[in-house]
């Protein structure tokens, strides 16, 4: 009899070994559920929470430009003299033709087109990939970033505009001899006539005005969302003890944790907000950084570091984040 209780308490110690080993204490010695195993641990995908900045920029409200200054041309007076009916002798005959007399000289009117400016277009949406937790799983949503400051650009230089402007003329009957007469010389007969001419053409002055910037804040993605690994508390959903504590942790911060003792959707959206702002990775899974500061009691199998792995997915930059503005 004795040789048969001796072997039943090293069989009880034996099964007692190896639940230690592959899946935590007996309930005798862990029914807190603050006991874990190495099986109690895995890898878990967590994103990283995006870092924003506020940067000061110089906004550009009027761009370097060149403005365009008009002279127009000058004017003045000249005087000609012109022949109706030639000298001739008497007794000569004339032929009538009609001759085009020039009373305004030809010349260009110029004129200064300013320039053009618009808004500078930002290609693409402002802004930034955020990971939250909805319903126990991690999904991921576009956040808008404020619009960037209005930054004007030059869409069209200042330019000249030019009308040529053709001679004045004037038609007037004019005498020619057809054939000359034998008496007596008649002198010629003439008219003069005012001429508007140009004494200096249009010119162009060309001035440089300088850029007008004003400071402005602009928020930008500083670092974006990545995917990484993380160790995590797999076996949470078989531990009621464990779950009640971290619901305890939850309350303590003002957070509804759900029907306690029990790992639903509602605690895991909970636990992972809150684990968020403390570890800056959203998982829904709790995190052995966070178990650890929030449970500090517990017991965790040696070589559990509670560090997170690299990146799984290399941080995309926001293609919009920092553009528009130069």
């Amino acid at each position: 009899m004795r040789l048969a209780g001796l072997l039943i308490a090293l069989l009880l110690g034996a099964v007692a070994a190896f639940q230690s080993i592959v899946g935590g204490a007996p309930p005798s010695e862990a029914d807190d559920g603050l006991t874990l195993a190495a099986s109690d641990i895995c890898a878990v995908d967590a994103a990283t929470v995006p870092v924003l900045a506020t940067e000061t920029r110089d906004i550009v409200t009027t761009p370097a430009h060149r403005m365009l200054t008009v002279t127009p041309a000058v004017f003045g007076t000249r005087t000609e003299t012109v022949t109706v009916v030639p000298e001739h002798r008497h007794g000569a005959t004339f032929a009538e033709e009609e001759k085009r007399i020039i009373v305004s000289d030809p010349t260009r009117r110029l004129r200064a087109i300013p320039p053009v400016f618009d808004i500078e277009l930002v290609v693409g949406s402002r802004g930034v990939t955020r990971y939250r937790v909805t319903g126990g799983a991690l999904v991921a949503e576009m956040e808008s970033l404020p619009e960037l400051p209005d930054n004007r650009i030059v869409i069209s230089e200042a330019r000249i505009q030019a009308v040529r402007v053709n001679a004045g003329l004037r038609m007037m009957q004019i005498h020619a001899i057809d054939q000359n007469g034998r008496g007596a010389v008649v002198p010629a007969e003439t008219v003069e006539i005012e001429v508007r001419s140009v004494e200096e053409q249009p010119a162009v002055a060309t001035t440089d005005i300088a850029a007008v910037t004003e400071p402005a804040q602009v928020v930008v993605v500083e670092t974006p969302a990545g995917m990484v690994e993380a160790e995590a508390v797999c076996s949470i959903a078989e531990r009621a003890p464990l779950i009640r504590h971290v619901q305890a942790a939850l309350t303590a911060r003002g957070i509804e944790a759900g029907t306690p003792g029990e790992w639903t959707p509602a605690t895991i959206d909970a636990l992972a907000a809150a684990q968020a702002e403390d570890t800056g990775l959203v998982a829904p899974a709790l995190l052995v950084r966070t178990l650890r500061a929030w449970v500090p009691q517990v017991a965790l199998p040696a070589g559990t570091t509670g560090t997170q792995g690299a990146k799984k997915i290399a941080a995309r930059a926001e293609p919009s984040s920092r553009t528009g503005v130069n």
